[in-house]
């Protein structure tokens, strides 16, 4: 009897392997995953109506081109560019270096309504990633209010310094200078239904 109860367990959890096998088989061909493209810095790189995660971002005309990037303490970056930094309150934390990413973004015809959110523009690699350090981004840029999110008139450009920081004390510890030196970072601008993101490498 207990033979017999053993070998239909087996053949219960034989099956059900197979059902998930089927069932990751049929995920992955009926998927459909977004294609990559990657871009040097220096090309101009189309945003389209590629999004990151909502239907509803319109960024159809505009384009970017990243110029330069360097990686510098944090501090250094605020005196580089004559920014008051205000006093860190208890427990708050703060990046030790910055990735300088230099971008000039063009509107080439983009309808009103239109216009760039940096939210979501993370620097990536394999496995952490950087944002935009809200402190800094908000005393270079006091004429839209410290906002990621901002629109250029039609046929003109705009150039920013985009203060890339590790996110959090914990992923700090792990993203060392060396780590920022050596890794390939990638600017992704955005997800689906292309994958574009631009190849950095500091100076």
């Amino acid at each position: 009897m207990k033979k017999k109860i053993k070998i239909w367990i087996s053949a219960a959890v034989l099956v059900l392997c197979m059902v998930w096998i089927v069932r990751v088989i049929w995920l992955n061909q009926s998927t459909d995953f977004p294609e990559t493209e990657t871009y040097q810095m220096g090309e101009l790189v189309e945003y389209e109506d590629d999004i990151f995660y909502r239907t509803g971002e319109n960024r159809d005309g505009y384009q970017i081109q990243v110029n330069s990037a360097r990686i510098m303490p944090y501090e250094q970056f605020a005196k580089e560019y004559d920014l008051e930094l205000p006093e860190l309150a208890e427990g708050e934390y703060r990046a030790e270096y910055v990735y300088d990413v230099e971008a000039t973004f063009f509107n080439k015809g983009a309808k009103e309504g239109t216009g760039i959110d940096l939210f979501n523009t993370w620097m990536t690699t394999s496995c952490t990633n950087l944002v935009i350090d809200s402190t800094l981004w908000g005393l270079m840029n006091p004429n839209i209010g410290g906002s990621k999110k901002f629109a250029i008139r039609e046929n003109t450009q705009m150039d920013f310094h985009l203060p890339y920081v590790a996110e959090s004390e914990i992923r700090q510890h792990l993203i060392t200078k060396e780590y920022l030196e050596t890794e390939p970072f990638y600017l992704t601008i955005s997800l689906y239904p292309v994958r574009k993101r631009i190849e950095i490498v500091p100076t």
